[in-house]
């Protein structure tokens, strides 16, 4: 019998056409084209592996194969330093699986300035960690800056994404992280699309067409943000 998941909760199977066209598909321009969408549709098995679980996996193969840690393409303290720098993040992104895509061009964007940066489908596998929850929770508290990405407002409040903003917004206001900031990004929303907990954040509008400028714009003040705690922690 087959079981359906989607965003931490089960659905029932008959809806995956449905969950597929909607959240696979987002409307927003540069995101899917035509060709991706029908791939998508011709692929027999369409209930794949997440990015996260995948990325785990060939990881795990890729060793097993080559029998040992020695022979991987990087070395031991290359590796190292890659979890080293998933483990100690300035940055949390979070967003839907449906905007994988264009928050990955955020996270990429800001690790090319040299920051370290928790992208969930990017950490994870880096750190290996099969209890999801406490990495999470780990990277939350080390984190300075919170980035909430959307391009849909239901996005903004869907399972682990509603859980990492809410709790990163607590320790703000319990005075346990009073150097954190907030930030949203989003995509053809008004400020009462938001949840109500966000509307009072930094917003920078994300522009699909042209996403160097929406990641300029927030960068500048992440960037303030960061000098800013880091002067006071001095």
């Amino acid at each position: 019998m087959s079981q359906l998941f989607f965003d931490g909760q089960e659905c029932k199977p008959e809806r995956l056409e449905e969950l597929t066209e909607k959240e696979t598909f987002p409307s927003q321009a540069g995101l899917r084209t035509e060709q991706e969408k029908q791939r998508f549709r011709d692929e027999p098995d369409k209930l794949d592996f997440c990015p996260v679980a995948r990325n785990i996996i060939q990881r795990y193969l890729k060793w097993e194969k080559e029998e040992g840690n020695e022979s991987l393409s990087i070395s031991e303290s290359e590796h190292r330093a890659e979890i080293a720098r998933a483990a100690s993040s300035q940055i949390f992104i979070t967003f839907n699986s449906a905007d994988l895509l264009a928050a990955r061009g955020l996270y990429d964007y800001l690790t090319s300035r040299g920051h370290k940066v928790f992208f969930s489908a990017v950490s994870l596998a880096i750190l290996g960690e099969s209890d999801y929850c406490a990495a999470i929770d780990s990277a939350l508290d080390k984190a300075t800056c919170l980035i909430v990405f959307g391009t849909r407002p239901e996005h903004l409040d869907s399972g682990w994404v509603g859980y990492e903003w809410r709790s990163f917004l607590a320790e703000i206001h319990s005075a346990r992280k009073p150097r954190g900031k907030i930030f949203t990004m989003i995509s053809e929303m008004k400020i009462e699309d938001l949840p109500y907990g966000l509307r009072s954040v930094q917003m920078i509008p994300y522009v699909p067409f042209s996403p160097q400028e929406s990641f300029e714009e927030l960068y500048s003040f992440i960037r303030h943000s960061l000098q800013q705690a880091h002067n006071i922690a001095r």
